[in-house]
């Protein structure tokens, strides 16, 4: 089968490093089932000549996206039996790829939650919610949508008007090779990252988005520290650096000793990490899927995660469930479990990370190719076309100069 892969443009910033290590994911285990693929990603011509970052380097990226890459992806459409558009925000591109049947991933709905006014704590502005009814737009053109949780399924088939034959749940595999890794090579790489091996070690693995939910972290940590439960040596975020209210709270709370940040870390430097944390905590808000729950546990680390899915359906019977918005009821919750309690949960955890392997990933997706050349072909056609949808906010009718007309409906 020759399958075209659309990755996501190198400067976008906001999820280039999941969504390109999920690209690459699909791209290396499909050459290794002896599919002909080629993975395609929008050159950053515009972006490079004008600013990186502002309205300047967006705009400059969406004219790379959605214009000059218009005829480097329909060269590549017509050797191609199934095109994948691997991030559903690049969902556009099927707007001018008619040519050949089509899925889309897609990993959550926070951008067209966002646009529909789901969110007190972002909204989204004109440009956002005319970029958000383009992508709900062309997500109905797609022949098969995949999405990474039943979660991401059923809150896209409530927002939207679509097929629910359509849609199906592939779940995401590992994209690296995360293990328990030894006790000798975990103390070595701590110390290369300047933290004490000799601490009990508590571990958050995120960006700064609200969503994150950084703040309840380090409120359960400095909870733990109260109660002077053993797990709670000392706190390590890894991803982007810790905002400035996050850093004053830190200080209020006298924990800016015991709290560092880490960034920018090989696959190998966060296995070590996992491997290392006695406790992980993941009390996000809201996930589309929630890697570094199953990154964490194919590690041997002790998962504490949100009571909320898809957390909970990702993290199956191997974390303690908490409520992400009180801080002092998750820590006595994980302060509750006795010892043999929290080592069978972690057992539970290394088990259920076996179930998101790169080959499971690689064999759903091969399935859903496979389907929907089978059902397009019974039907004697190319790709399923589906009327658009119409989106509208208090009637007014919203044009962006290189985008079409589209409305924009906000949430009542």
């Amino acid at each position: 089968m020759k399958i075209l892969l659309i990755g996501n443009h190198p400067h976008d910033h906001s999820n280039s490093l999941s969504m390109g290590l999920f690209a690459d994911c699909l791209h290396r285990g499909l050459l290794e089932q002896g599919h002909e693929v080629r993975l395609v990603r929008p050159r950053g011509r515009m972006w490079r000549t004008g600013r990186s970052g502002g309205w300047q380097g967006k705009w400059a990226k969406y004219v790379d996206q959605f214009i000059l890459a218009q005829p480097e992806l329909r060269r590549h459409e017509t050797w191609a039996d199934v095109v994948h558009v691997c991030d559903h925000s690049n969902a556009p591109f099927l707007s001018y790829l008619q040519g050949k049947p089509s899925v889309v991933t897609c990993h959550d709905t926070i951008g067209l939650k966002r646009a529909l006014g789901h969110y007190r704590e972002e909204k989204a502005g004109l440009l956002g919610r005319v970029l958000q009814a383009w992508t709900a737009r062309n997500l109905r053109k797609a022949s098969r949508i995949a999405c990474v949780s039943n979660t991401v399924e059923r809150e896209l088939t409530s927002l939207l008007p679509l097929d629910p034959g359509r849609l199906s749940t592939v779940y995401n595999g590992l994209n690296q090779p995360y293990h328990p890794m030894g006790a000798a090579e975990t103390e070595d790489t701590l110390r290369d990252l300047g933290i004490a091996p000799d601490l009990p070690l508590v571990l958050h693995v995120g960006s700064d988005e609200w969503k994150k939910n950084r703040r309840a972290v380090a409120e359960i940590f400095a909870e733990l520290r109260r109660m002077d439960h053993p797990l709670a040596g000392q706190l390590v975020f890894v991803g982007a650096p810790l905002e400035e209210p996050l850093r004053r709270y830190l200080q209020q709370a006298g924990l800016q000793d015991a709290v560092s940040h880490r960034h920018h870390l090989s696959g190998s430097q966060l296995c070590a990490l996992y491997s290392r944390a006695g406790l992980f905590l993941f009390p996000s808000l809201y996930e589309g899927f929630g890697w570094p729950i199953i990154e964490a546990q194919a590690c041997g680390a002790l998962v504490a995660t949100s009571d909320r899915d898809p957390m909970r359906e990702v993290a199956g019977a191997g974390a303690i469930l908490i409520d992400p918005q009180d801080p002092v009821a998750a820590a006595e919750r994980i302060a509750g479990k006795t010892e043999s309690r929290l080592e069978t949960l972690r057992l539970n955890g290394l088990a259920n990370a076996r179930r998101y392997t790169p080959e499971a990933m690689i064999k759903g997706y091969v399935a859903l190719y496979e389907h929907t050349l089978d059902e397009l072909c019974r039907m004697g056609v190319g790709a399923s076309r589906n009327p658009s949808i119409t989106v509208e906010n208090d009637g007014l009718r919203y044009a962006a100069p290189i985008l079409p007309v589209v409305r924009v409906r906000g949430h009542e």
